[in-house]
């Protein structure tokens, strides 16, 4: 939500405005950070929630298998690092067609 416009008429009233724009900033970056931490530690239920969304109140056996499977750190991370590296190649693929094309 943005801050209604200041009336700066001196040094001091944009002090006071600057210093009010510093802790505006640090409460948008502890609540990016809050997010961000809660986005961290449930990562494997809102991307299971994403794929396979809960249509009634039981989960169907796939949708448990992926839940516990995504659920485990070691293989959270293998997934992590595979998609990381196969974007990176598909970028450079993409990079490299777009040059052949555009050159």
């Amino acid at each position: 939500m943005p801050a209604a416009k200041k009336n700066i008429k001196n040094i001091q009233s944009l002090e006071r405005e600057i210093q009010r724009l510093r802790r505006e900033a640090k409460g948008m970056e502890k609540k990016f950070d809050d997010s961000f931490t809660y986005l961290q530690e449930n990562y494997a239920s809102l991307t299971m929630n994403s794929l396979l969304p809960v249509r009634g109140v039981f989960k169907t056996i796939p949708q448990s298998i992926f839940q516990s499977i995504l659920e485990h750190e070691k293989l959270r991370k293998a997934l992590t690092n595979f998609t990381a590296n196969l974007a990176g190649k598909a970028s450079d693929g993409i990079e490299l067609l777009i040059n052949k094309v555009f050159k």
